[in-house]
């Protein structure tokens, strides 16, 4: 059993669809249907249970997913941390940053200071969803992420540091009818389809702009994207109207307008925010956030 039948069969697990895992895995579904069966031949016992629309694990899978995965995460860390120390740093320091918001054009010498500082120290960059991020920092994955506060502001064991205040808004094309105001109230919404972030990628996203309408006695019409990254291309693609913020990229799209929404002015859970597992015993954490905090300050 090596290495690449024992992701294929984590995914396979986590997913518990062939189809999803092989295309998470960027190989075919026969591949990883074969190599699963490899593995069960090999292994001598059976990992799934499969249906002619579904697959689930039989308590040995089960097993065998929840041991394998921690083991599998500590081998891949020392793995990368053997090649870290083979090319000379002391230390990997992960960062996830959020779809849609580049934290190096706010901070444009943070990452170079750290650079000239840290040089023993590998500072690594990853985007993701706000679930991606949330997940990879109760994994380890990352070591800190930028996001934004109403996600985080409700999760334990989550420290975190306020980067900057947003302003959330709604961005349309710019030929849309609503698109020559300057400012606008949620009423103003009341038949228009919004595009909102799913439950499953923010719990409080969508939540957040529903509250503020049932306050108002109605009900909108929207429709959930999967994630904040399909969002914005529903929008760039001029398919309708997105809840975003004013940091966001949209917001300087040429074919697009942002508008401030009444109901949303001084609302801080949206302020972007550096946030870090409490119990983190990275070594660097405290030199990146002095960084951070004096980049905030200059």
């Amino acid at each position: 059993m090596d290495t690449q039948q024992i992701k294929s069969f984590l995914t396979a697990a986590k997913c518990l669809n062939f189809t999803e895992a092989a295309s998470q895995l960027f190989i075919s579904q026969p591949t990883l249907s074969r190599q699963i069966l490899n593995m069960e031949k090999e292994l001598n016992m059976q990992l799934f249970i499969r249906r002619q629309k579904s697959v689930q694990l039989t308590p040995a899978g089960a097993f065998l997913y929840d041991k394998l995965s921690a083991l599998y995460h500590e081998y891949t860390d020392i793995i990368h941390m053997a090649q870290i120390k083979a090319a000379g740093y002391s230390d990997i320091f992960r960062i996830g940053i959020l779809d849609g918001h580049d934290v190096n054009a706010l901070f444009p010498n943070l990452m170079k200071n750290c650079f000239d500082k840290y040089p023993n120290v590998q500072i690594s960059l990853t985007r993701g969803s706000f679930h991606v991020l949330t997940d990879s920092l109760y994994n380890g994955s990352v070591d800190l992420i930028f996001t934004l506060l109403f996600d985080i502001d409700k999760k334990e064991q989550l420290s975190f540091l306020k980067v900057k205040s947003l302003l959330d808004v709604i961005v349309m094309p710019k030929t849309h009818p609503l698109a020559s105001r300057d400012e606008i109230s949620l009423a103003d919404l009341a038949d228009e389809q919004i595009f909102l972030i799913s439950p499953e990628d923010s719990s409080e996203a969508a939540s957040r702009y529903l509250s503020y309408c049932h306050s108002l006695g109605f009900f909108p019409k929207f429709r959930y994207a999967p994630n904040l990254e399909t969002e914005m291309l529903w929008a760039e693609a001029g398919l309708g109207i997105a809840l975003i913020n004013d940091y966001n990229i949209l917001a300087y799209h040429p074919g697009l307008k942002i508008l401030p929404v009444r109901e949303f002015q001084n609302n801080p859970d949206t302020d972007l925010v550096a946030a870090w597992h409490s119990g983190s015993q990275k070594p660097f954490l405290k030199n990146f956030l002095k960084e951070l905090k004096e980049a905030i300050r200059s």
